[in-house]
């Protein structure tokens, strides 16, 4: 077979992902694998189409398509999502047509599953012949069993390729829609002395997301901030070199941090506003949130209200809900999402004011919404991390988390040894009949006691 490998890591061939093919080219000499470096080359892509076309051209020769990179803050890195853009944008997708594909991540085991959703809904956009995926820790490589899972991954590689197999699309295809939202600019405002910024990517042409900017601009009586990405000096993509894990200064000098700490200094209210490009908003937001990596683990937007007004089909993509929900799980709000999916002005315009107005409702009322399975588990990832060599590199994450007590061990000596004598009478059979007879009444005794004394 000849593979070609999309490589979607800064660090080229000293990329942690691409010690692991490296493995499998080493334990399958009869196969090809021709490395594509993604990020060295996708400058040269925007300047150049015919350039690109001849990548894509060696993609329709190959046998198999390997999409191979680390994950970046829920989703592929930056240049890597302008990458996808560009196949879209050039009108290259028949060169992907019909090809057999997979896809191999390495992170913390981080929303993974987001990112691997985003390239599984992209494949079958380009209707690829979908064959599977491995997601691995950044670690796992060195263990026997993760190499056993990197040869049975390229063994059911070699088994669709050899026998034909297909799989059918797991995603239907996105719409396109021409409605053309028009702002009412009238209705009833909101009132507030909290701060409102806004940060987009929208260019001239994207008007309805100009539209929903305007008719929040007239909704925010006291008026808001408009932040533009395509105003702020960011010089290039996260390198992944983990300089910031020190003290969260990144190794870029550019504008970037400053635009970051203002909105972080001064916003109550931020709402994002863009448009969907394929199953995300833009590489460029993708880099405004890849650079904040910065703060590594770190919750840098701590207290802050969100809310997000977005151009495109988002109900058929619950997937980029769930990413958007999952930013704001640790201890900033997620207050609504507006779209335009109503194609109706009107019931746009109101579903503005609502957002607006359930953001202020919080923001005064000083609300966080208690983290559900996303923030709970992720927060375990991060803190278990952080316990073992990772927190030595992740200092700020290392100190962050520790004034916050979320490193300890928070069982006392009385629970641990109630519960060692709990799990010992447990194995006794009159004891356990008693505790299950009980075990509703038991359930709800604490929360009982909440109540007689509300009633008094």
């Amino acid at each position: 077979m000849n593979l070609i490998v999309l490589s979607g890591s800064p660090k080229k061939d000293d990329s942690v992902t691409l010690q692991s093919i490296k493995y499998l080219e080493l334990k399958n000499p009869a196969h090809t694998f021709d490395y594509v470096h993604i990020i060295t080359q996708v400058k040269e892509f925007e300047q150049d189409p015919s350039a690109m076309q001849a990548l894509c051209e060696k993609v329709q020769k190959a046998d198999v398509v390997l999409w191979a990179f680390p994950l970046y803050h829920l989703l592929v890195p930056a240049h890597y999502k302008r990458f996808i853009e560009m196949i879209f944008e050039y009108g290259f997708e028949s060169y992907f047509t019909n090809k057999y594909t997979a896809v191999y991540t390495t992170s913390v085991k981080f929303a993974d599953n987001n990112a691997h959703e985003y390239m599984h809904g992209i494949c079958d956009d380009l209707k690829m012949n979908w064959i599977d995926l491995l997601s691995h820790h950044m670690d796992d490589l060195p263990n026997q069993a993760r190499q056993q899972d990197l040869l049975t991954y390229f063994s059911e590689i070699e088994m669709f390729v050899k026998d034909g197999l297909t799989c059918l699309p797991r995603y239907a295809p996105l719409k396109k829609s021409q409605f053309k939202y028009l702002a009412g600019r009238s209705g009833p405002r909101v009132t507030t002395d909290k701060k409102i910024i806004v940060i987009t990517d929208a260019s001239k042409e994207q008007n309805n997301v100009n539209e929903m900017i305007r008719q929040l601009q007239y909704t925010a009586a006291n008026g808001v901030e408009v932040k533009n990405l395509r105003d702020v000096s960011i010089k290039g993509y996260c390198l992944g070199c983990c300089r910031c894990g020190y003290d969260n200064t990144c190794i870029y000098r550019d504008g970037y941090r400053t635009f970051l700490d203002y909105v972080i200094e001064k916003a109550d209210i931020i709402i994002y506003a863009g448009e969907i490009k394929d199953r995300y908003l833009s590489s460029l937001f993708k880099l405004y949130h890849d650079r904040s990596f910065t703060f590594n683990h770190v919750p840098h937007f701590e207290g802050k209200q969100f809310g997000y007004m977005i151009a495109g089909n988002i109900s058929n993509l619950p997937n980029l809900s769930q990413i958007f929900e999952h930013y704001h799980q640790e201890t900033s709000n997620l207050a609504g999402i507006v779209s335009d999916d109503p194609e109706n002005s009107s019931d746009i315009d109101a579903s503005i004011y609502t957002l607006l107005k359930t953001a202020v409702f919080f923001s005064e009322t000083g609300y966080m919404r208690p983290p559900n399975f996303l923030g709970v588990g992720g927060k375990s990832v991060f803190v278990e991390m952080t316990k073992g060599f990772t927190g030595a590199i992740f200092l700020a994450d290392y100190r962050y988390y520790k004034k916050r007590n979320w490193l300890s061990d928070q069982t006392t000596l009385k629970m641990k040894i109630q519960s060692a004598l709990m799990r010992y009478f447990m194995t006794k059979k009159s004891f356990r009949s008693e505790v299950h007879q009980n075990m509703t009444k038991h359930m709800i005794s604490e929360h009982q006691k909440v109540l007689r004394k509300e009633v008094g």
